[in-house]
């Protein structure tokens, strides 16, 4: 392999965050040509990760205010990787999942051109209501019929496109995943499922309930949604 820094994971960390430690376990795959950005405004020791990380990835640590978008900007901006992978810290990988992005990045690194933007398919622990499979069908056909995964899919992508998308918006009050998903609509890059999973928390759905939780993403998802799409059709047109 490369001694050159082919991957770089980032992990923008809430304060008071404890899933890391979870997912640090599922990158165990992650070789020494990776490493492991945690970036957030409280952050935890080196000696608290090292019981945690398996891998042989190099790990950083990046102080930065709150706000997820500014936090993986910043992270972006200092990684060394030629592939940026960005995870939630609540995100669980099954080993085919991890052995599938090395694979996609060691291809992206090899043709030496701009691809796409990766996501994996969404599954729910058993952590939720029963309910939350219909969630999963319906994050399946908005994927698969409207290209609009969100970022708790864990986006790949070139750190080159990632640039050439200006990064996640940051004056955004949320929705920064879905915003950046709308500039790749915009440039015309691809957007692809890896074929793979990637498993989130469903407890906020027990918590406050399934009904109003999936009512009120589909009314945040709808009030970001409408008026990018009429940018989009306007470019498209040529309006």
């Amino acid at each position: 392999m490369s001694s050159e820094c082919l991957l770089s994971v980032i992990i923008p960390l809430a304060p008071g965050e404890l899933a890391w430690r979870e997912l640090l376990r599922d990158l165990s795959p992650l070789t020494s040509d990776c490493e492991i950005l945690i970036v957030g405004s409280e952050l935890p020791s080196e000696s608290d990760v090292s019981l945690y990380l398996l891998s042989g990835a190099k790990i950083r640590f990046i102080t930065s205010p709150t706000g997820r978008a500014l936090q993986m900007n910043r992270a972006a901006s200092e990684a060394k990787g030629q592939t940026l992978w960005f995870l939630h810290a609540d995100s669980r990988l099954p080993h085919e999942s991890i052995v599938k992005a090395l694979e996609l990045c060691a291809t992206l690194y090899r043709q030496r051109e701009a691809g796409a933007l990766f996501y994996f398919d969404l599954k729910f622990h058993a952590d939720g209501p029963l309910f939350t499979t219909l969630n999963e069908i319906g994050v399946y056909l908005r994927c698969r019929l409207f290209k609009i995964p969100f970022g708790d899919q864990g986006f790949l992508l070139e750190k080159e496109r990632f640039h050439q998308l200006s990064g996640y918006t940051e004056q955004c009050s949320y929705g920064e995943d879905h915003l950046l998903v709308w500039k790749a609509k915009r440039l015309k890059i691809p957007i692809c499922s890896t074929g793979r999973v990637i498993y989130t928390s469903a407890r906020k759905y027990r918590q406050f309930g399934w009904f109003k939780v999936t009512a009120s993403h589909l009314n945040l998802f709808t009030q970001q949604a409408f008026p990018q799409f009429c940018v989009l059709l306007r470019e498209r047109l040529g309006k």
